[in-house]
């Protein structure tokens, strides 16, 4: 039995993958090989593009979130995780 032309190539580049990438190669076909059968990426990747206008609240707090960063007013992920009592995910 013949393996298929494509799989034969994929083979032979894994093979000559350096070792330092194997780790990142692995977990990308083990996300294309998930991708067909989560129903909720699926549903995610088959909405539709969200067209409605922002509303002017939506707006302004856009603005008000640009502002506060302009203003250094911001926190590291790592010190939100620790006020709401979790580990940081970092």
């Amino acid at each position: 039995m013949r393996i298929h032309p494509v799989k034969e190539e994929l083979h032979r580049l894994v093979d000559e993958l350096p070792v330092h990438e194997l780790h990142a190669a692995q977990r990308f076909l083990e996300y294309l090989r998930h991708v067909g059968s989560d129903p909720v990426l699926q549903a995610l990747q088959n909405a539709p593009e969200d067209d409605e206008l922002e509303t002017p609240e939506e707006q302004a707090a856009v603005q008000e979130a640009r502002e506060q960063l302009a203003r250094g007013e911001t926190l590291p992920d790592a010190d939100v995780w620790q006020r709401l009592g979790h580990e940081s995910t970092r």
